[in-house]
């Protein structure tokens, strides 16, 4: 800002940035994400009430049967292990159960900057249900979502591989920090990369420089190595 810039000015050009904002009510946010989960629970086989289930699913947030190792593990699944996309669907939509009852929840609370995060959260899951969807009932999407992920794939298979090896060589009290990790799941990394033939820095210790920055820049992999193996989480299916 302008060291000549009157405060009364500042002020003003503050209420045009907030003014965009004024019509944009939490509640009719809560709503249309209602509406969303509506729609999807009834194109969905079966008995799925939506407010149904955000009460059962906000009694299992309070009871701590749902916390967040069990939605790292769900969102762990969806993405690096289930292959059927009716499996992926019904995973992102428990996800978009969960974060529009948590925004519910944390709204009666009037804690609103949390639940406009939950709400966010809640919107990138509905979005992904969206496009699972379309991709099932049209078999022209459905086709070009596969070239897609056979694309990624060849992308991502280091990425995976580190975070398949955070799940399976997790310590029972979990990883201390990202140098403890590395450590002790570089020497599988090297030896199953070598077997694929992936393409990664063939210097041991730029490979650990490049796992480290993974573990703490890269938002799946950051999941992975927080999340419980599914060997010691047991929860309940919803």
């Amino acid at each position: 800002m302008r060291e000549d810039t009157p405060p009364e000015e500042h002020s003003t050009n503050m209420e045009k940035f907030t003014d965009l904002l004024h019509d944009i009510k939490i509640d009719g946010k809560i709503d249309n994400l209602l509406r969303h989960l509506d729609h999807l629970n009834k194109e969905l086989p079966g008995e799925n009430n939506t407010n149904t289930q955000l009460q059962h699913i906000a009694y299992k947030i309070d009871s701590g049967e749902i916390d967040k190792t069990y939605v790292s593990d769900q969102y762990f699944h969806m993405n690096f292990k289930d292959k059927d996309p009716k499996t992926k669907l019904t995973k992102s939509l428990l996800l978009a159960h969960i974060y529009t009852s948590t925004a519910i929840e944390l709204k009666k609370h009037n804690n609103l900057m949390m639940a406009w995060n939950a709400i966010s959260e809640a919107n990138k899951y509905i979005g992904t249900c969206n496009a699972i969807y379309e991709a099932l009932a049209n078999p022209k999407i459905k086709r070009a979502s596969k070239g897609g992920k056979a694309n990624a794939k060849k992308v991502s298979d280091f990425k995976e591989s580190v975070i398949e090896a955070l799940h399976s060589f997790r310590p029972k009290k979990g990883w201390s920090s990202s140098s403890m990790a590395t450590d002790q799941i570089i020497d599988h990394l090297i030896k199953s990369s070598s077997q694929r033939k992936d393409n990664h820095p063939e210097d041991r210790s730029d490979l650990i420089a490049k796992v480290r920055n993974m573990i703490e820049d890269d938002k799946d992999v950051q999941m992975a190595f927080t999340a419980a193996t599914r060997q010691e989480q047991k929860h309940p299916s919803l």
